[in-house]
């Protein structure tokens, strides 16, 4: 069974997490409503993890062990192999 760690986060440092979440979703929407925007959940949800701080352990807690895997693989892909001639 995994460990408990109970912090706490102010709720003030999740609204602030929460709102520059949204300005650089605005940003890179480009203009465009984020009503109208068809986003990716996986990446979503890594997104307010990581703006809230949390752990590698709590985010794979959160996300589940496939889509941890599959968030790793596209967020932190390993250095492409070079072969010496």
């Amino acid at each position: 069974m995994l460990a408990q760690i109970h912090t706490e986060i102010p709720r003030t440092n999740v609204v602030m997490a929460l709102s520059n979440l949204r300005k650089e979703w605005q940003q890179a929407a480009g203009g465009q409503s984020l009503m109208q925007l068809h986003a990716n959940v996986g990446l979503l949800l890594a997104d307010v993890a990581m703006s809230l701080g949390l752990s590698t352990l709590e985010q794979v807690q959160i996300f589940g062990a496939e889509l941890a895997y599959e968030l790793q693989e596209i967020l932190d892909p390993a250095p492409e192999k070079t072969y010496a001639t």
